[in-house]
């Protein structure tokens, strides 16, 4: 079933964007309002593929239907090798948002650097068709919390630097404070292909909206190295 991912709609942005790192403010602010608005119109697509692709039962915004879709999801994305050039580029991203991190005070210890390496080099990334089905999913999961949670809003991710991970990007907001922010599409990107790299049967969308859920009535997070 990998192969009809070939077929999936691409998401394509109907005027010219820079990289978010050198977009300015009105830019920024015009992907972000385009992204959010192409929510309804992406889950639609992604519905239809689902039903047409054989997926069970109906996507009603319930966490059943994300067992279902979870199910369904795990059957269809696939990896792509990473070139040499990916590779380092990755590294770098990565070992920048670190930096970024404890410059903000963020306490990185050696467990979160190791665990950077084991799950982002080696493995391969999401194939193309794979990376636009995460997006959709991230809408879907982004759906089911606004109608729980009214009040999140997409907004720009601003910061006085450029370098920080998420500048310019459309982020979902649920508080008052800088970073009461998460980031759908990336999280379920990176937590699917993670999933495909070590083989785990955890479901990772229901995974994730509960803990969103938890962070949004500000539960406390407990840390993978902490459980």
């Amino acid at each position: 079933m990998k192969f009809k991912l070939l077929n999936y709609p691409k998401m394509t942005c109907p005027f010219k964007v820079r990289p978010f790192i050198g977009m300015n403010a009105k830019e920024a602010r015009a992907y972000c309002d385009w992204f959010a608005g192409e929510m309804g119109n992406r889950i639609q697509i992604l519905k239809g593929f689902y039903h047409e692709t054989d997926g069970q039962g109906e996507l009603d915004n319930t966490c059943e239907s994300l067992t279902r879709l979870w199910e369904w999801t795990r059957g269809i994305v696939s990896l792509s090798p990473l070139t040499p050039h990916q590779l380092r580029e990755l590294k770098k991203s990565s070992l920048n948002f670190i930096q970024i991190a404890r410059e903000k005070g963020a306490l990185v210890t050696d467990y979160h650097v190791k665990e950077v390496d084991r799950q982002s080099f080696g493995h391969g990334s999401l194939s193309e068709g794979s990376g636009v089905l995460c997006v959709d999913l991230g809408f879907y999961l982004t759906q089911m919390l606004i109608r729980r949670f009214p009040k999140l809003e997409w907004k720009v991710y601003r910061s006085r630097n450029s370098r920080d991970l998420y500048f310019n990007h459309p982020v979902l907001y649920f508080g008052l404070n800088k970073n009461d922010y998460i980031v759908p599409h990336q999280s379920v990107k990176s937590r699917v292909a993670r999933s495909l790299c070590s083989q785990e049967n955890l479901n990772v969308l229901a995974e994730l909206y509960l803990m969103w859920v938890d962070r949004i009535e500000g539960r406390p997070l407990i840390l993978e190295d902490e459980q």
